[in-house]
């Protein structure tokens, strides 16, 4: 009786879990909604609300190079803005935008193949992104099929992030990527306005 009782409560405890995600899913949702400006940091301050990470970094993808556009962390990481990340060749390309999928390291200092990938992109300024990290979590911004950026955040503790939370994550960022484009658009219709008034 007792290890059912057991059971259920730990059930109980998920639902409440999942509804508290649904619920913060939603006020996400209309916070970055209402954002007509672009402001890069609330997107990952409001991942933060559901995904704790030590370093993270919001990237927009322009032709060949990923451009951070906001970043949280240490000190180091927030003194390295603004840096950009270059994108040489369709493999480097194929394994970041991972078919629009996150992608977890469990240790970016490990020998695994997508480990060294990450660290041989990210040198000179951008390798302070990983300094004390060892967890990694890409997660790509798409709109209509067409990825327009990332997301990379980072655990000191290494193997942290989970399928779940990949999930998340994924949800959030494809609210960050229509977040984007409206403020693009936002911006474009200001500077027609502008100079239709001229």
């Amino acid at each position: 009786v007792s290890v059912r009782v057991q059971a259920e409560e730990l059930l109980r405890q998920q639902v409440k879990a999942r509804m508290v995600e649904q619920t913060t899913l939603l006020e996400i949702s209309q916070t970055l909604a209402f954002a007509l400006e672009l402001k890069p940091g609330l997107i990952l301050d409001q991942l933060r609300v559901i995904i704790e990470y030590t370093h993270a970094v919001l990237f927009s993808l322009e032709e060949l190079e990923l451009v951070a556009l906001a970043v949280r962390g240490p000190q180091r990481l927030k003194q390295a803005m603004p840096f950009r990340i270059r994108l040489d060749d369709s493999e480097t390309q194929a394994a970041l935008l991972n078919e629009h999928q996150p992608q977890r390291i469990a240790d970016i200092w490990s020998d695994e193949p997508a480990a060294q990938l990450l660290r041989s992109l990210l040198n000179d300024q951008a390798a302070v992104l990983i300094e004390g990290a060892k967890a990694w979590m890409w997660v790509p911004l798409a709109v209509k099929g067409k990825v327009i950026g990332g997301i990379g955040i980072a655990r000191a503790e290494a193997d942290t992030f989970t399928t779940h939370q990949a999930n998340l994550a994924l949800t959030m960022a494809n609210q960050a990527a229509i977040t984007l484009v409206n403020a693009q658009l936002y911006e474009q219709a200001q500077t027609l306005a502008t100079l239709e008034e001229r």
